[in-house]
């Protein structure tokens, strides 16, 4: 049976992450950003403009969530740990999480006296899971090394260093039109190539109607803080942050932990 103590810290960790969800979803419904319309030439046509701009900051509530929930997660990976010696978790117990085997930050210094007392069969396993340079583009099991790798240098981050804010950008999100029936033309769609505002151009014809265009905004983690850019795994601020939250949960619950649910 698992650990009551390892239960409730991803219990914990899975209420931040929902409370997250639901604070972006809020975020997004109020359409934080301004649209203005106009008249323009694009390719030598006559075009109705419609431009997203100035869109609100993320919510500060979104950044302390997300270090709550980095560091509830990466916890209850040294909760594990804990549990698996014979005579409970001691001051220097803890999950490794080493870019490298060797060195005096390497998995095997740094397992001695972490993963002391931990069964041989639950070392080599944790062993298995490191997110060494090596392994990083190893076929399916990428993901988790990644999601390893990305939850060590977030929580280094939140914990040590500086609240880890959110970016928000307006994008394209759909047009609509009526068109004569058989007419199968596209007027399609432009965006520009900043990150502060998006547009969307429909071509003016008076075969087509009820021209609507409508945009969405997206959340990501902001870029690096000074001192982390060489270890700042970029897909992170790349993705949506909700579907890094998401895989960074279902990396740990779903492909680290139930690993070691024979030791218990």
């Amino acid at each position: 049976m698992t650990p009551q103590a390892l239960v409730l810290k991803i219990q914990w960790a899975n209420r931040h992450r929902e409370s997250l969800l639901r604070q972006l979803d809020t975020y997004r419904l109020r359409r934080p950003f301004l649209v203005t319309e106009g008249i323009g030439e694009r390719n030598g046509v006559q075009c109705r403009i419609w431009r997203a701009h100035d869109p609100e900051p993320v919510p500060s509530d979104v950044a302390l969530t997300v270090g709550d929930f980095i560091d509830n997660l990466r916890s209850s990976l040294d909760y594990l740990v804990g549990e698996m010696r014979p005579d409970g978790p001691s001051r220097g117990s803890a999950f490794p999480i080493c870019r490298q085997s060797d060195g005096s930050g390497g998995f095997t210094a740094l397992s001695k006296r972490k993963l002391d007392s931990v069964p041989d069969d639950a070392n080599r396993i944790i062993e298995e899971l490191q997110p060494y340079e090596s392994r990083r583009e190893d076929g399916d099991d990428w993901s988790t090394y990644r999601a390893l790798a990305t939850l060590e240098t977030l929580w280094n981050v939140a914990k040590h260093r500086t609240i880890l804010f959110g970016y928000s950008f307006v994008m394209p999100d759909s047009a609509t039109y009526n068109r004569p029936d058989g007419d199968t033309s596209e007027p399609g769609f432009a965006v520009p190539t900043t990150r502060n505002d998006a547009e969307i151009w429909l071509p003016i014809d008076s075969a087509i109607s009820g021209l609507q265009a409508r945009f969405a905004i997206q959340v990501t983690l902001a870029q690096p803080p000074r001192g982390f850019a060489e270890d700042w795994p970029l897909w992170a601020s790349a993705w949506p942050l909700e579907d890094v939250v998401n895989h960074l949960y279902s990396a740990v619950t779903r492909n680290v932990l139930p690993r070691f649910e024979p030791f218990f």
